[in-house]
């Protein structure tokens, strides 16, 4: 639920939220061409859009993280099974060395 719940937010942003952003900009801009508000107000949009940007980049983060947790849930958990052979290679690796000095 989580992962489909992060995907839909990211697929709002960049099917909803980015592109009236954009037009807003883009009137933004036509509204400053023709003096009909100040650049504040153009920066302000500029930076609403920005920022509506990061937030649909870190939505779509969201997702493929939530993505890989589940699919690491499904295989049994991998990415804490790695760590735990890895440890024991390490000291495997750790103890052959010690016996072969002191030969």
């Amino acid at each position: 639920m989580c992962c489909q719940g992060n995907f839909d937010l990211a697929r709002h942003y960049q099917n909803r939220v980015l592109p009236l952003q954009k037009r807003i900009q883009d009137e933004a801009l036509l509204q400053y061409s023709g003096m009909l508000v100040d650049l504040s107000q153009l920066i302000i949009d500029a930076r609403t859009r920005i920022l509506s940007n990061v937030d649909a980049i870190n939505a779509r983060r969201d997702f493929w993280i939530a993505a890989t947790d589940l699919k690491a849930a499904l295989v049994g958990g991998l990415a804490g099974g790695g760590g735990e052979a890895g440890g024991e290679a390490t000291a495997a690796a750790g103890g052959g060395g010690a016996a072969a000095a002191g030969h």
